[in-house]
């Protein structure tokens, strides 16, 4: 059985497979994390609109995906 961050672990499809996932699942968890810091803040300053949702997709757009971004919020990419 090979050491876990050996080269043959990494190689193994399966775990670059949980990694990639891994990797995901932690940024939505970002990114849902900072839609609800910025939604408390919003409500406490105005209603939000749906224009600040896409304010808020353009500001994380370097961060992570913007697709990917889009899905966890439910916005539609067509309209971003």
């Amino acid at each position: 059985m090979a050491e876990v961050g050996s080269q043959e672990v990494a190689r193994d499809p399966e775990v670059r497979a949980l990694r990639a996932g891994n990797k995901r699942l932690a940024q939505e968890l970002d990114m849902l994390n900072t839609a609800l810091a910025s939604a408390c803040l919003m409500r406490r300053l105005a209603q939000p609109t749906p224009v600040s949702t896409y304010q808020h997709i353009a500001r994380q757009a370097a961060r992570v995906p913007v697709r990917q971004r889009c899905q966890v919020l439910r916005v539609a990419l067509a309209a971003y």
